[in-house]
């Protein structure tokens, strides 16, 4: 019998292969056909000129564990990307700010798999608040 000798660049293109091969056959769906999730992004812009506060849905698994990461304080503009696990009913995006200059504006677009499904334009009231809520019910 004749021994097979595995030299390094023949050792790499076999963990090239495979790496690749895992990557094309594990995106789309999972073991019972379902998608394996929502890849969704949040993109919060405007002229407001103090810190605003964001929460968000962060990204969700799905056994329901999710990152304790979902509120930021911040300037603008700002964006997030995570991935909602596909039995998820839907992702919300929430933005306030106060002491602001009466009439500026900020507007919040929540996209899904690289599409824009919502978007909302907020602007500051005469007492200096901002709140504007944003939710995306995923179709089935």
């Amino acid at each position: 019998m004749r021994k097979i000798k595995f030299t390094l660049p023949t050792i790499g293109l076999i963990a090239i292969f495979f790496l690749t091969t895992s990557l094309f056959t594990a995106c789309s769906k999972d073991e019972n056909g379902n998608p394996n999730g929502h890849n969704v992004r949040y993109e919060v812009t405007g002229n407001i000129t103090v810190p605003v506060t964001i929460q968000y849905t962060p990204t969700v698994d799905e056994n329901g564990d999710f990152d304790d990461d979902y509120e930021v304080t911040t300037n603008l503009p700002w964006e997030k990307d995570v991935v909602i696990a596909y039995n998820a009913s839907g992702v919300g995006c929430n933005v306030s700010a106060d002491d602001a200059s009466p009439g500026q504006q900020v507007t919040v677009k929540i996209f899904e798999d690289g599409k824009e499904v919502i978007n909302h334009k907020g602007v500051v009231d005469a007492d200096g608040n901002l709140q504007i809520s944003l939710n995306h019910v995923f179709k089935r």
